[in-house]
């Protein structure tokens, strides 16, 4: 369907364009989940994107001219989602970097000629660094209204 890319074409209202986002993204992360979950590689890259992230304004803020912005200090639930996205995007990287199937299948290969037993696999620790830093740097870059431990409507708490 091609909601990978990003399209500019006049016949394209903001509500399809948002729409083409929301639907992208939320595959993704389904994917990213998925994949994590039961050990596949995760289908697409990051190469293969240009979708941008939805923007972040909810429904009523969109119309078929254009987006409008919102008030001042009005959160949105597509700013927890984004940054969800971003975290998925975290765990994706986890996914390629630490249980790699072709690291494991050579190292468990060569581990299993090297002596008889089980097969080990090493992971850099300079990769684990690496992203723990990433997941420091997206809860340090998330909107205060949607840290842990605010108080407001149960859907910001939950």
């Amino acid at each position: 369907m091609g909601l990978h890319r990003h399209i500019l074409h006049d016949k394209i209202t903001p509500i399809e364009d948002e729409t083409r986002r929301r639907v992208f993204h939320v595959v993704r992360q389904m994917d990213c989940y998925v994949s994590a979950i039961l050990g596949f590689p995760i289908l697409l890259s990051d190469e293969d994107v240009d979708q941008p992230l939805p923007s972040e304004v909810d429904d009523e803020f969109i119309t078929r001219e254009a987006i409008v912005k919102p008030p001042e200090g009005t959160p949105s639930f597509f700013q927890a989602f984004n940054a969800h996205n971003r975290l998925m995007g975290i765990l994706a990287r986890v996914v390629k970097e630490i249980y790699p199937f072709r690291e494991r299948e050579r190292s468990a290969k060569e581990s299993m000629s090297a002596r008889q037993g089980s097969p080990t696999f090493l992971i850099s620790y300079s990769r684990i660094l690496a992203l723990e830093k990433e997941l420091e740097d997206w809860r340090g870059g998330l909107p205060e209204f949607w840290r842990e431990g605010t108080e407001g409507p149960i859907e910001v708490v939950r």
